[in-house]
C-alpha cells in the first residue's frame, strides 16, 4: 500500500510483496500519493509528472542555511532533482551569490548567524531580482507562514525535509507559476 509519505509499506509494516509495487503499466492515480475518484488525474503524483515535463528552463537554486545537517539534506534532495545547488552559510554569503548569479529559486532560514529571511527579500527587491524564496523553518507555525508571505516569500516548509514538499516547491517556481493557485493541489 503506497501511504501519504510515498514509501511503499503493507498496512502490517512488512516490505510489500513485487505484486504490491507499483509498475509503469499501471495508470497515474494508480500509483499517486493521493487518489481522488471523481478526478483521477489530479493527484499530487500527475502534477509532478507534469511539471517535469515543463520544467526546462533555469534549473539554478541556493540555499542558505546556518544549519550544516539540514543544508546539506536540502542540497541532496535538490541535486537528486538535477538542480545546479548553491550552498551558503550565512546572509552575506547569500547576497554576494545572488548579486552575481542568475538563481530561479532560494531556499532560506527563517534565522541565519547574520540576519534573516526578511533581509534577503528586501535585498532582492532592492535589487529588483525576482527568484522565489521559500522559508526554512523548524516550527512550522501558521503566523510565520502568513508573515512570510505577505513580505513576499514564495512558501515556507519545516524542516525535517520531506523530498515531495521541495520537488513541489522546485517544479511551481521553475515553471514561473503562483504557490498560493497550487496550495489547493497539494
Amino acid at each position: 500500500m503506497r501511504g501519504l509519505s510515498g514509501t511503499n509499506r503493507t498496512s502490517d509494516g512488512d516490505e510489500p510483496t513485487p505484486a504490491q509495487l507499483p509498475n509503469e503499466s499501471q495508470p497515474a492515480s494508480a500509483v499517486s500519493l493521493r487518489y481522488n475518484a471523481f478526478c483521477p488525474d489530479f493527484t499530487v503524483e500527475s502534477r509532478l509528472r507534469e511539471g517535469r515535463r515543463k520544467v526546462e528552463a533555469r534549473r539554478d537554486a541556493l540555499v542558505a542555511s546556518s544549519h550544516l545537517e539540514y543544508r546539506r539534506a536540502l542540497v541532496r534532495i535538490l541535486e537528486d532533482l538535477k538542480v545546479n545547488t548553491f550552498a551558503s552559510a550565512t546572509l552575506a554569503e547569500a547576497q554576494e551569490l545572488l548579486s552575481r548569479q542568475s538563481i530561479a529559486l532560494v531556499f532560506c532560514d527563517d534565522r541565519l548567524t547574520d540576519g534573516s529571511y526578511r533581509d534577503l527579500l528586501q535585498a532582492l527587491r532592492a535589487w529588483n531580482k525576482t527568484p522565489h524564496v521559500v522559508v526554512t523553518t523548524r516550527t512550522g507555525e501558521w503566523k510565520d507562514y502568513l508573515e512570510a508571505v505577505r513580505l513576499g516569500a514564495f512558501d515556507m516548509i519545516q524542516y525535517p525535509y520531506r523530498p515531495t514538499d521541495v520537488e513541489l516547491n522546485v517544479i511551481r517556481a521553475m515553471r514561473g507559476g503562483d504557490a498560493k493557485s497550487d496550495r489547493a493541489i497539494a
